[in-house]
């Protein structure tokens, strides 16, 4: 029975040291893990910003598209409105025309137009 009780004891240090190499080796690998995570997360996060600064800076450059169109459009109502000559009534007329068929006018800028249109072609002032 001495002889069993070393020989099992042999073997404990043996056993002691497995156990070591796989609690170490499953603390490997669920460092991996957690680290593959991490990366993967935080370029999903780096992705998203990307695009969001994308979208921000196609809205404001489509902002900016937008009030140099109006700009366009204050120019054109001016000669259009403009009782010094009928050339630069006409010029007024033209460019407001081509403005209202651009991608930026709105419905209501469409509208503003048209009556821009009335009250340059009956000559009257707009006054009631």
């Amino acid at each position: 029975m001495l002889a069993d009780a070393s020989s099992s004891g042999s073997n404990t240090p043996a056993l002691v040291a497995l156990v070591i190499a796989v609690i170490a080796l499953v603390g490997t690998i669920t460092t991996a893990i957690v680290g593959y995570l991490g990366i993967s997360k935080t370029a999903n996060v780096a992705r998203e910003a990307n695009t969001n600064a994308r979208v921000a800076a196609e809205a404001a450059a489509a902002l900016e598209r937008r009030e140099e169109w109006w700009k366009r459009v204050q120019w054109a109502m001016e000669r259009a409105c403009d009782g010094k000559t009928a050339q630069a009534r006409k010029v007024g007329v033209d460019l407001l025309r081509a403005l209202k068929d651009s991608q930026l006018a709105h419905e209501e800028d469409k509208k503003m137009i048209a009556q821009i249109y009335t009250v340059v072609a009956s000559g009257a002032s707009g006054t009631p």
